[in-house]
């Protein structure tokens, strides 16, 4: 796997100091792999894409000596009716799909049981941001599938 493809150990430190632990960490041809806190999720569209990011991650987790609780992965099918819910692929078994994501010091809960998608897109945080500086008095959020727009205006006021 070649280093260059993953944040280096400067990036997600700067993650850390911004208060933000939910961030793309790789993208690759037919695939990504995301962090919430401690607990990763590989998206793909090939099983040879997976596996390079599971690769590529174990090698990158070492590199940069960060501590994985766990792995999920979710096939990203061409049709909607094909998507899952996404799958453990490493860690206990046992313990609570749900977990806690921070975004500029900001909670919002994940569930990786919930259905396809975990419930916080990560390449909107800079848009969430955005809405939070803004400080808008009120907020209608049309898109509002996981509701973190209307996290984010409401942490800075706003009636949502």
């Amino acid at each position: 796997m070649n280093k260059d493809q993953w944040i280096d150990r400067g990036l997600l430190d700067a993650f850390d100091a911004e208060g933000t632990d939910a961030h793309r960490l790789c993208t690759i041809d037919n695939g990504w792999a995301e962090r919430f806190g401690h607990d990763i999720l590989i998206s793909f569209r090939t099983t040879a894409a997976r596996d390079r990011l599971i690769v590529g991650l174990k090698e990158w987790a070492k590199s940069v000596d960060f501590p994985i609780r766990r792995v999920f992965a979710r096939f990203l099918p061409k049709k909607n009716e094909e998507r899952e819910t996404p799958k453990l692929l490493f860690g206990h078994e046992g313990e609570n799909l749900q977990t806690i994501a921070t975004e500029h010091h900001l909670k919002f809960g994940i569930d990786f049981g919930a259905g396809y998608s975990v419930g916080l897109f990560v390449d909107q945080r800079e848009n969430r941001r955005f809405v939070r500086q803004a400080k808008p008095e009120r907020l209608l959020n049309c898109f509002a599938y996981t509701c973190s727009f209307s996290v984010a205006a409401a942490s800075a006021g706003a009636q949502t």
